[in-house]
This record gives structure tokens, sequence and C-alpha cells, in this order.
């Protein structure tokens, strides 16, 4: 079990689509208005690696989940909810509390 898990939490190089970017600390701005150009390049960067959603952001729908089912196991409560993820479409959830 514990080789399937390494397996699959570690996929080799070439399964990526990209260049992984170096883990690197990221420098502390000395004040806030460095902070916001630092924070700005952070948004950029994020946005360049993550796209924009296919539909327009303004869109309004319904984005409270749906409750499919609750249960209990030994260890947990689980909940299965329905998550809108666009005006669209919906992901299954599984929301587990001890």
């Amino acid at each position: 079990m514990e080789n399937t898990s390494m397996f699959h939490s570690h996929p080799a190089p070439g399964d990526a689509s990209f260049a992984p970017e170096p883990i690197e600390a990221l420098p502390v701005p000395d004040d806030v208005a460095q902070w916001q150009g630092t924070r700005q390049r952070l948004l950029e960067s994020w946005q360049a690696v993550l796209g924009q959603p296919a539909f327009d952001n303004s869109d309004t729908f319904d984005r409270s989940a749906e409750h499919l089912t609750t249960f209990d196991q030994e260890h947990y409560t689980g909940t299965i909810l329905l998550q809108p993820t666009t005006p669209t479409t919906r992901q299954t959830v599984l929301l587990m509390t001890p």
C-alpha cells in the first residue's frame, strides 16, 4: 500500500505538462507599498499558471452547495455535497468531520 501511495503522490516529472517552478521562500517586504507590488506579481503569476474561468466572472448563478447525504463512519461523519464550479457544472465533494 505504501508503495502505491508514493507512486500516485509523486508522479514522474515527464507526466507534467509544464516545468515545475522551484520552491523558494518569498522575501518579506518592509512596508505595505512594497507588499502591494509583490502581491500584484504573485497574482499575475498565479493567473498565468491557472488561467481564467471560461465563463464571465460577473455571471450570477447559485453558488451554494447542494446537500446529498450524510453518513457516519467509525472515525468521522461524511457529508456528500454538490458544489457549483461554473453556471452549468457541479463537482461532488466529500466533507469529513471528526
